[in-house]
């Protein structure tokens, strides 16, 4: 299936799609859970609640952040895109 049909359909979302190829990635992801876990079972029930809040807070950060990462690339490669044919077209 092709990338505009992907698209079209809803199935591309590059910000689920996208991770680093650095090799210490996933045991970094790793580390980061198991921490968030040790977090949550040592904090008292209201302090677990504000940290879960917390939590949601920096995902929806992360989240924006990716969104801006990837508009900003997505221009930035069609403005390029855009240049290289249109010299194409002056010469």
């Amino acid at each position: 299936m092709g990338i505009l049909k992907n698209w079209y359909d809803g199935n591309l979302c590059p910000a689920e799609d996208i991770a680093p190829q650095n090799k210490k990635y996933h045991s970094i992801v790793t580390k980061i859970g198991k921490e968030k876990e040790y977090f949550a079972t040592k904090l008292s029930s209201d302090d677990r609640e504000r940290f879960e809040k917390w939590d949601s807070l920096r995902y929806e950060y992360e989240e924006m952040t990716d969104y801006a990462n990837f508009s900003y690339g997505f221009k930035l490669g069609a403005m390029l895109a855009f240049e290289i044919f249109a010299e194409q077209e002056n010469e």
